[in-house]
């Protein structure tokens, strides 16, 4: 059962960082606007780093979803929170409220794959 609910976490995952990835690569323009941002440029450049996000948790759920490689997901997921939360808190770009608002929210969503992904692979379940 906690080994089905860790594919589930990592296909919501996957779900969010594809939508995510698909919409900062082709609305990347209408979001720096939203956002505040002078143009699109590096929102698309995180949309393809999104996407290639993508494929290794695909990969790792392809082959097992062993721990090792499942902890290296989680580390990111983590390392994304804290790179939101510095965003969230200098606003170097002068990022809107919009803005930060849409950042906070994807943050509080990734926090929470991280937390889900941890607590299930820690089971023992997970291939070592």
């Amino acid at each position: 059962m906690r080994h089905k609910s860790l594919q589930n976490t990592l296909l919501g995952n996957v779900t969010l960082s594809l939508i995510s990835g698909l919409t900062l690569i082709f609305y990347s323009d209408a979001l720096a606007t939203i956002m505040g941002l002078s143009d699109g440029f590096w929102l698309r450049w995180v949309g393809f780093g999104l996407l290639v996000f993508v494929v290794f948790i695909g990969v790792i759920i392809r082959i097992g979803m062993p721990k090792f490689w499942v902890n290296t997901i989680i580390i990111q997921d983590l390392i994304w929170v804290i790179a939101s939360a510095f965003v969230i808190l200098l606003n170097p770009w002068g990022i809107s409220h919009t803005g930060l608002l849409l950042i906070s929210l994807v943050a509080f969503i990734v926090g929470l794959f991280a937390w889900l992904q941890n607590t299930y692979s820690r089971t023992g379940i997970v291939k070592n």
